[in-house]
C-alpha cells in the first residue's frame, strides 16, 4: 500500500486532458482512473489542500526511514513535480489489468524531461544497495525499487505494482485412454496342494546354527569427486518471470495490441467534461475485486457443477461502467452508465421496459418524508434473459447437464409462468413517511403510608417510524389464496376490508389489497378509513418525487436532516448508540442522497447518485477531503475536537 500513495499524492498536484498519453493503455485494462485536475483546480486550492494534517501524515508514513535529504527531494516531488521533468499540464492515469499472468497496476505520468526523472531515481537507489540498476531496454528504461518498479520512455513515466497468479490446482476428472504398461512375467503361483504341511503342535523342530554375517570394509568417501558431480542447475528451480517488469515493459513499448483509445464507447463517455473519470470493465473487475468466485474452493466448482467464473464471463462479458465525478458548489454527483455489447446490458434494457403504477402515489404521505426506495421491472423479460444464460451455463455441468436441462424444462411445465407474471408485476415502492405515536393502556400500582396498592390505568405513549410498502399485482384471486395460506398459519386476521397483522402493544401493521395494488403499512387510519381514496391531495408527494417515480426504473431518496429530527423522537436515541453515532456524524455534513435510474435504457443505461450537503458556500472537494481529512486523524488519535 506505501508504493500507492505517492500516485495518490500526485493526482492531486498534476493537471489532467491537455494532452493525450492513453495510447499507453491497453484495451482490455480492467479499469482506469482519471483525474482532471485543470478543471479541479479552478473550483479549488488544491495547494491548500496538500496542506492539510493527514496529507502531512501520508508523507511521512511515505519517507519513513528516509534520511532528510531524501526526505526533502520527495517533498519537493509531491508540490513540484515539474522540477523532476514531469509535465503537470498532461494527463495522469491510474490503470489496473488482470490476466492469466497476475494482477497488476500502474500509475502513469508524462514527462518533459526523462533524464530529470533518471537522476532523482539515481540518487534514491542508494537506499536499496549496489544491487539495484537501472536496466536499459533501448525503448525505455526500468528499475527495480523494492516492491515497485519505475520505468520510463522519452515521453512518459510509470510506476508498476502487482502480483503474479496463484497457479490452481485442476480438480477435473478426464477420461484417458489406460496406459499400457510392461508386465515382467511372474513365477507360477505355487498350487495348494504342493504348499508343505503346517507341523503339528508338539513335534519337534530341529535347532537351525545362526547364520553369521561377516562385516564389509568401508567404501572409500570422496567428498572432492562428489562435489564435482554436483550440478546446481539440476536442483534449483528455473528463475522465475518478473512479470511486473514485463508488464510494465509492455505499457512503455506499447507492446499489448490496440489501445483504449480503440474503444469509441470509451471515447465518448471520457470526453464528456467531468472531474473525474473512472472506466471499468464489468467482467474483469469483478473477478479482481472478489478474487473469482471460483477462487473459493481452488477453482473447483461443488458438486460438478459450472464454474461461477463462467456464468460471470458469460452475463458480464463486454459489459463496461463508465462513472463520471463531478465536485459541485454543495453538492457531490456522481453519473453512472452501463454500456457495451454484452448480454447483462440487453437482459436490463428489456427488464427495464416497465411503467411505474400510478395508482400508488395517492397513498404515499409526503409531508413528513423520511425517505423512500422504488424499483420496478419487466418480470418476464427478467426471468428470460437470465433463464437462457443460466440453461447455457447447466449445459456445461459434467455428466448431469443434460438431465439437469431436462428437470428445468419438466419444472416449467409444472409452473404456469404466465399465471406467475399475471400475478407479480415487478415493482416495489419502500417508503417512511414520518413518526407514529402510539398510544398504549397500562396498568400500574401506586402505594399509600402503609403500603397499599391500588391500581391505576396509565396511558404511555410511544414513537415509531410509520412505514408503508407496495406493490402492483394482476390476478386478484392467486393473491387472495396467498393470503389465505397466511391465514391458516394466523399470521393474519381478516378484518373484513383488510388483513391485520398483530404485533406488540401498539405496533400492529396491515395488509391490504385495493385496485390493483397491495399495500402493508403500520398507519392504520390509512387503511381504516382512506384505503378508496387515499391521502389527501394536498399532503401527498411534491411535484419532483412524483416526477423521479415515474421517469426512473430505480429512484432512492433520503433526507437526512428529517430522519435525524425523527430519531429523536423515537427510543433508538437510547437503545441503537451505534445507529445514533453514524447519524451524528452525517447529519451535520449531508442534506439529502438522491439515486435514480433513467428509464431511457438505449444504447446504454444511465444513473447517478447526488449527495446534497450542507454547506452550500464550498466545493465538495473540499467537504470530502476535510472529512477525510478528519477519519484519518482520528484513526491516528489525532482528531481535532
Amino acid at each position: 500500500m506505501k508504493n500507492l500513495l505517492l500516485p495518490l499524492v500526485l493526482l492531486f498536484s498534476s493537471t489532467l486532458f491537455a494532452q493525450d498519453i492513453r495510447s499507453y493503455i491497453p484495451e482490455d485494462a480492467t479499469f482506469l482512473f482519471s483525474w482532471n485536475a485543470d478543471q479541479i483546480g479552478r473550483k479549488v486550492n488544491t495547494r491548500q489542500l496538500m496542506q492539510q494534517e493527514s496529507m502531512d501524515l501520508i508523507f511521512q508514513e511515505f519517507v519513513q526511514g528516509m534520511d532528510s535529504l531524501q526526505q526533502e527531494e520527495y517533498h519537493r516531488l509531491m508540490t513540484d513535480p515539474s522540477t523532476y521533468g514531469i509535465e503537470s499540464q498532461q494527463p495522469m492515469h491510474f490503470v489496473g489489468k488482470r490476466d492469466d499472468r497476475g494482477t497488476f497496476y500502474a500509475f502513469l505520468f508524462p514527462l518533459t524531461n526523462p533524464s530529470l526523472l533518471e537522476d532523482f531515481v539515481t540518487r534514491q537507489m542508494t537506499v536499496f544497495g549496489d544491487s539495484t540498476v537501472i536496466e536499459d531496454f533501448g525503448a525505455y528504461k526500468l528499475v527495480n525499487l523494492g516492491s515497485y518498479h519505475i520505468g520510463w520512455n522519452n515521453e512518459v513515466g510509470i510506476i508498476a505494482d502487482g502480483q503474479p497468479a496463484v497457479p490452481a490446482f485442476d480438480f477435473n476428472i478426464y477420461d484417458e485412454e489406460p496406459t499400457d504398461f510392461e508386465w515382467n512375467e511372474e513365477e507360477p503361483a505355487v498350487e495348494p496342494e504342493e504348499i508343505e504341511e503346517i507341523e503339528e503342535p508338539g513335534e519337534i523342530i530341529e535347532e537351525q546354527p545362526e547364520e553369521i554375517i561377516e562385516e564389509q570394509p568401508e567404501e572409500y568417501y570422496d567428498e572432492e569427486a562428489v562435489e564435482e558431480e554436483y550440478d546446481p542447475g539440476y536442483w534449483e528451480e528455473e528463475e522465475s518471470t518478473d512479470v511486473v517488469a514485463e508488464w510494465a515493459g509492455e505499457i512503455l513499448c506499447r507492446s499489448f495490441g490496440p489501445s483504449i483509445l480503440s474503444n469509441p464507447d470509451y471515447l465518448r463517455v471520457s470526453d464528456e467534461p467531468a472531474d473525474a473519470h473512472f472506466w471499468i470493465s464489468y467482467q474483469q473487475f469483478m473477478a479482481l475485486t472478489s478474487g473469482g468466485l471460483g477462487g473459493q474452493f481452488g477453482g473447483m466448482s461443488m458438486m460438478g457443477a459450472p464454474n461461477p467464473n463462467k456464468f460471470l464471463k458469460s452475463l458480464y462479458d463486454g459489459v463496461f461502467m463508465s462513472m463520471t465525478l463531478h465536485f459541485n458548489q454543495g453538492a457531490l454527483e456522481l453519473k453512472t452508465e452501463m454500456l457495451g455489447q454484452g448480454r447483462m446490458v440487453k437482459v436490463l434494457q428489456d427488464a427495464y421496459d416497465a411503467k411505474f403504477n400510478r395508482k400508488m402515489l395517492k397513498y404515499i404521505d409526503g409531508r413528513y418524508l423520511l425517505g423512500y426506495y422504488s424499483v420496478r421491472m419487466n418480470v418476464e423479460a427478467l426471468v428470460d434473459g437470465f433463464k437462457d444464460i443460466l440453461y447455457e451455463a447447466m449445459a456445461e455441468v459434467p455428466m448431469y447437464g443434460e438431465s439437469i436441462n431436462r428437470m428445468l424444462d419438466v419444472v416449467g411445465i409444472i409452473i404456469d409462468e404466465d399465471a406467475l407474471y399475471d400475478l407479480i408485476k415487478g415493482d416495489i415502492f419502500v417508503g417512511m413517511t414520518g413518526v407514529r405515536e402510539s398510544e398504549t393502556t397500562v396498568i400500574t400500582y401506586e402505594y399509600d403510608m402503609d403500603f397499599n396498592a391500588s391500581e391505576v390505568e396509565k396511558v404511555v405513549k410511544d414513537q415509531y417510524p410509520e412505514f408503508i410498502v407496495m406493490t402492483s399485482y394482476g390476478n386478484e384471486e392467486n393473491m387472495r389464496k396467498l393470503i389465505r395460506l397466511g391465514e391458516s398459519f394466523n399470521l393474519f386476521l381478516d378484518m373484513g376490508s383488510y388483513y391485520e397483522i398483530p404485533g406488540g402493544e401498539g405496533m400492529s401493521s396491515y395488509l391490504a389489497l385495493h385496485n390493483g395494488v397491495l399495500i402493508f403499512t403500520n398507519d392504520g387510519g390509512l387503511i381504516e378509513d382512506h384505503l378508496s381514496s387515499g391521502v389527501e391531495k394536498a399532503n401527498r408527494l411534491s411535484k419532483i418525487h412524483r416526477k423521479n417515480l415515474c421517469k426512473h426504473v430505480q429512484a432512492m431518496f433520503w433526507d437526512v436532516q428529517a430522519t435525524w429530527e425523527a430519531l429523536q423522537q423515537t427510543d433508538a436515541r437510547e437503545t441503537d448508540q451505534d445507529l445514533v453515532e453514524m447519524m451524528e456524524g452525517i447529519k451535520d455534513r449531508v442534506e439529502t442522497v438522491s439515486l435514480l435510474t433513467s428509464r431511457k435504457v438505449k444504447p446504454s443505461i444511465r444513473g447517478s447518485l447526488m449527495l446534497n450537503l450542507t454547506d452550500k458556500e464550498s466545493n465538495a472537494l473540499e467537504q470530502v477531503l476535510e472529512l477525510v481529512n478528519q477519519v484519518i486523524l482520528e484513526a491516528s488519535g489525532l482528531a481535532r475536537i
